[in-house]
């Protein structure tokens, strides 16, 4: 019984909190968008990855409303809304 419940125990000890650890922005066919909005895309494309995002999160967390950098799989999904946002824009 305890070699089982710690065998369930390894598998989860990653972040497990969304469904699609991957999120890709994809437009629907024959949907278009501005150039102005395709450019928006590509400056928004790895926001939560670059210095600018953590600066933000430090100053948030100088504020006290937050207390760490999101995890990796929220910031990826982060970056897939960003994009439907600005190609909606």
């Amino acid at each position: 019984m305890q070699a089982e419940v710690t065998d369930t125990r390894t598998l989860f000890t990653h972040y497990r909190q969304v469904k699609n650890p991957n999120p890709e922005f994809t437009p629907r066919e024959g949907k278009k968008t501005l150039p102005f909005c395709r450019k928006l895309m590509a400056k928004a494309e790895g926001f939560t990855s670059r210095f600018d995002f953590s600066v933000h999160v430090a100053f948030v967390r100088s504020l006290g409303k937050r207390h760490r950098m999101p995890p990796l799989l929220r910031r990826r999904a982060i970056d897939a809304l960003l994009q439907g946002l600005c190609f909606h824009y």
